[in-house]
């Protein structure tokens, strides 16, 4: 993780770049607003509602820790 997101806190946004579920293409960057954030562990961390395919592409995307 970055440094600088490490200095987000909880309601900043970020544009996060959602792909397409089914992988045929890339699709518009959504704002998402940020849940916590944990210095200690390096994670930034989004809470969504998955309602349609560009958040059900970001609900696929496997996180790394």
């Amino acid at each position: 993780m970055h440094e600088r997101a490490l200095r987000a806190y909880a309601g900043q946004m970020f544009h996060l770049l959602c792909p397409s579920p089914d992988g045929a293409e890339v699709w518009m960057r959504r704002p998402m607003s940020i849940y916590r954030v944990d210095k200690a562990a390096g994670h930034v961390e989004f809470l969504y509602k998955v309602e349609g395919r560009g958040t059900r592409g970001m609900a696929n995307i496997e996180c790394r820790r």
